[in-house]
């Protein structure tokens, strides 16, 4: 649940965010403020988990394959990163540090099950 300043915070982030990816490339930075703001005033355990739950609910569902987890790590190696801590199929340790090299054969060496549990 929300305080009303987090609600408040909340849909202030909602307007910047919409008005940054609809040509207002300026808001950028009142998002990272307000997203800094909400995370303090939840926590970072309870901002993670909102987070979270909400791109399960609402992200389009893709489906994972090693093309799409290829074009991931050139585009978006965060979000890889992300996908791979999530299932638990590279450790935190391993993480660290890691290169796209062996991100690459991290992805070239999943088998058919191992996607299917990516989806």
């Amino acid at each position: 649940m929300f305080t009303d300043e987090q609600r408040e915070i909340f849909s202030k982030l909602l307007d910047a965010n919409w008005d940054m990816k609809h040509g207002n490339p300026d808001k950028a930075v009142e998002v990272d403020e307000l997203t800094s703001q909400l995370k303090e005033s939840m926590g970072t355990e309870a901002f993670d988990k909102f987070i979270a739950n909400g791109k399960a609910m609402f992200a389009p569902k893709v489906r994972m394959t090693k093309d799409y987890l290829f074009n991931l790590l050139e585009n978006n190696k965060h979000e890889l990163i992300d996908i791979a801590r999530g299932h638990q199929m590279l450790g935190k340790d391993e993480m660290v540090g890691i290169t796209d090299d062996e991100l690459a054969r991290w992805i070239r060496g999943l088998s058919e099950s191992e996607l299917k549990e990516l989806n």
